[in-house]
């Protein structure tokens, strides 16, 4: 997944996870592709089993490479391990934001799930997004598809209706999903990289680098061992930031890395305000999973999005 890159890394990133057009980036919106509008049906993807197959070495100090006693020294090393561990292979990732009020109520949330398969780029991503302050007109799931060739995208929104028949019992007019399927040309994501799969491994990088890091513990999760990494003192708080989350502070965390590099988990937490000045707490989120025993396969609304987009995919796997 580190193959791809952008000139402006932190933005990409705020981008990917914070969902302002879906997670994949501000493309969910753009115009390179050929569309068609439909109604289609919610996809669930079920979430894989953790890891088992880590290909890398450990470093000759028996840390991951990169790592010192203190923490992360270079972190170029040690995101050179994870992509190593993810070349060539299949596996499986899961990305959250979520956002409360200090009395608990959400704000936001969006998560996605990604199965993908390096061996031919091929992969299936999928995200719901949950703003329960906005009715009309919102971005409520946006999902990718590509066998190698093409792109495929589904992007549905929810929408009020107009009439008064569709008023629900409490006076609230009924809301509607409509969902417009895009095919987007291979050349055109090469040169822009709005569409294709988020690029995680970069959020994870970019925020490691701009913070202190200190190793905590070895510890077992399901089954292997991982080095638990605390985050503080993040230098670059704006890089957090974007048009729904403004001011971020005190921001911590920490990630798992196998002693080969693999970074298995990552979590951030800060506080933030709103557009309109309310305070939030924001959680994010990146866990990799089934390394080796992802399957990537057509999305339900695969032939949907083909015959309203009257395109032909090239598939490679």
């Amino acid at each position: 997944m580190g193959r791809r890159s952008l000139p402006s890394l932190l933005l990409v990133c705020v981008l990917v996870l914070a969902g302002c057009s879906g997670l994949s980036g501000q493309g969910a919106d753009g115009d390179a592709g050929i569309e068609g509008d439909g109604t289609g049906a919610g996809v669930s993807v079920t979430p894989a089993p953790v890891p088992t197959v880590e290909r890398t070495e450990p470093s000759s100090s028996g840390l991951p490479p990169g790592f010192t006693s203190q923490g992360v020294t270079d972190v170029d090393a040690l995101f050179a391990a994870h992509r190593s561990a993810l070349d060539n292979t299949t596996y499986s990732v899961r990305a959250v934001v979520n956002a409360t009020h200090p009395n608990g109520t959400n704000y936001y949330r969006s998560a996605a799930r990604a199965r993908v398969t390096e061996r031919d780029d091929g992969y299936y991503y999928s995200s719901r997004f949950d703003h329960p302050n906005r009715s009309t007109n919102t971005l409520v799931r946006y999902e990718s598809w590509s066998g190698g060739g093409t792109i495929l995208t589904a992007l549905t929104r929810r929408e009020r209706a107009t009439s008064g028949g569709n008023a629900t019992a409490d006076g609230e007019a009924a809301a509607s999903r409509n969902t417009t399927y895009r095919a987007i040309r291979s050349e055109y994501e090469t040169n822009t990289g709005l569409y294709g799969l988020p690029r995680y491994g970069e959020r994870i990088a970019a925020q490691l680098g701009a913070a202190e890091s200190s190793l905590r513990d070895r510890t077992d999760t399901a089954g292997s061992a991982y080095y638990a990494l605390s985050l503080g003192s993040v230098r670059d708080l704006q890089g957090l930031a974007d048009g729904r989350f403004r001011d971020p502070q005190a921001a911590s965390g920490r990630i798992l890395v196998s002693p080969q590099g693999f970074v298995r988990e990552y979590r951030l937490r800060y506080t933030a305000t709103t557009p309109k000045g309310h305070t939030v707490r924001v959680t994010e989120s990146i866990t990799y999973s089934a390394v080796g025993r992802t399957t990537v396969t057509r999305p339900p609304w695969y032939e949907t999005a083909i015959e309203r987009t009257n395109v032909t995919v090239d598939e490679t796997q």
